[in-house]
């Protein structure tokens, strides 16, 4: 996230006396956490949940995905709800809970096919008390995701240019 977790530029004179010395780095691996009692929790900040990619690197499948977001710098816009739909999306495609915290957005429990188990509305503040959300076997796209996605390109890509091959012809 240009100008949160880095800042482009480095070159520029002074930007280390404004933004910092250092910048954030990716970690070498996606690895969940052991919680005793619990299984293995997925922590995901803030737009990670958005790329439901993470969740499939994950060394080994989380039982649980946890969301920790400030949704506050989005004000009273569409941002939290595309934020909270998008994070959805992530239980949806790999069949796992997901737990939002959202400070100043909407916080929500999910279960793995998506269904909202417990929310609070945006900028409501207080807390939601609930058994741990189900979480299903691993869904087609979370064993197969990169076979479905790199076939879907290729036929996007057939089409494009049968497409295209179709309008020469006709001119």
């Amino acid at each position: 996230m240009p100008f949160g977790e880095y800042v482009p530029w480095r070159f520029i004179p002074f930007i280390d006396a404004i933004a910092g010395p250092r910048d954030f780095t990716k970690g070498a691996e996606v690895r969940p956490l052991f919680v005793p009692n619990f299984g293995l929790v997925l922590p995901l900040i803030c737009y990670e949940a958005i790329f439901p990619q993470l969740a499939g690197r994950a060394r080994e499948r989380p039982s649980l995905i946890v969301n920790v977001t400030n949704d506050g710098w989005f004000g009273h816009t569409a941002g939290p709800y595309q934020h909270l739909a998008q994070t959805r999306m992530t239980a949806i495609s790999y069949g796992i809970a997901v737990v939002r915290v959202a400070n100043g957005g909407i916080s929500a429990v999910f279960d793995g096919k998506g269904a909202r188990i417990a929310s609070l509305g945006l900028g409501e503040q207080g807390f939601v008390d609930t058994a741990k959300p189900a979480t299903y076997r691993a869904t087609l796209f979370a064993r197969l995701s990169f076979l479905i996605n790199s076939s879907l390109l290729i036929v996007l890509l057939m089409l494009a240019i049968g497409l295209d091959r179709l309008g020469k012809r006709r001119q």
